[in-house]
């Protein structure tokens, strides 16, 4: 199998290369960035041929491949999936697909029309600690946050898309069927926001997600309510049980991989093996869309 990584900032080095490289090496992996010497340092890093290096991405067009993760900036994201969808190629891409939702709505359309994978990278979902979450019988509340220590200096479109977009998925995720906005809030302005948050209502639970960028400490949280037990996952890793009988904790050990523990080594898995196999898509692009629509709500609704 023939795979291109199209970005290779932070969160590709950090969260991706390292996973690829060592766990598929099977896969014949071809880089691309326009950054020359970042390109020369990881292709030395990783052993990579010098022909499977590039510094642009529309070389990988032509090289019969077989799939694409995209890492570059959200601005970027449409006009390469494009190009990708329409040579047929499967995609896997950073979340948000588009931070403009008719964007989001052709791409997903397109994916569709010419029968091609279009992946979103929900990490979450992947995460086991997130999936104990989803197991849990009869939930009836949810309530999950994401917050920041003090950065409220960050436009409210690209806080939403890029902070935000990840609880409100990952919510979503707990609850099968369809959901109804029930009321959103922004403090902020259109170019710094401090706070938002979004009440959504299920057939059977009542959902609630906000986000703090002025919050004291960098801290995400889930907690699900049943009528058998409420459960606290803290930073995806620190998982409280409270029920009747006491409160249980499950951690992680130090030595296990972080990767892992926050759901980007099972999600890469996920992609390659629906690549190989054309299976179906791991992140179904109706919950991706119904993600991304919560998104633009909260937005439309603040006037932004």
């Amino acid at each position: 199998m023939k795979v291109g990584v199209i970005g290779l900032g932070t969160i590709a080095q950090k969260a991706y290369l390292p996973m690829m490289m060592t766990e598929h090496p099977e896969v014949e992996w071809h880089l691309s960035t326009r950054n020359k010497e970042k390109l020369e340092v990881l292709g030395e890093k990783y052993r990579i041929n010098a022909e499977q290096l590039h510094t642009d991405w529309e070389d990988l067009l032509d090289l019969d491949i077989d799939a694409v993760f995209i890492h570059t900036p959200t601005t970027t994201h449409a006009e390469i999936i494009r190009a990708m969808l329409e040579k047929r190629i499967a995609v896997f891409v950073d979340k948000p697909i588009s931070d403009r939702l008719e964007e989001t709505k052709e791409l997903i359309k397109l994916s569709k029309k010419t029968n091609t994978l279009l992946m979103t990278g929900f990490n979450r979902r992947f995460a086991p600690r997130v999936k104990e979450l989803k197991e849990i019988q009869n939930k009836n509340m949810i309530y999950f946050q994401k917050n920041q220590a003090d950065q409220p200096t960050k436009a409210s479109r690209y806080r939403i898309y890029d902070l935000m977009i990840h609880p409100i998925d990952t919510a979503l995720h707990m609850v099968d069927g369809p959901v109804k906005i029930i009321n959103t809030g922004i403090v902020g302005t259109k170019d710094a926001l401090k706070r938002a948050w979004v009440m959504l209502e299920s057939e059977s639970a009542n959902i609630m997600v906000s986000v703090n960028t002025e919050s004291g400490a960098r801290l995400e949280t889930m907690e699900v309510q049943s009528p058998a037990a409420t459960m606290r996952l803290e930073n995806l890793t620190e998982f409280t049980k409270y029920d009747e009988f006491g409160i249980g904790i499950k951690t992680y050990g130090d030595w296990e991989n972080t990767l892992l523990k926050r759901g980007f080594a099972p999600m890469i898995d996920a992609f390659l093996e629906t690549v190989e196999i054309s299976g179906e898509n791991p992140v179904s692009l109706e919950t991706v869309l119904q993600s991304h629509e919560v998104c633009e709500k909260i937005l439309e609704n603040a006037g932004f």
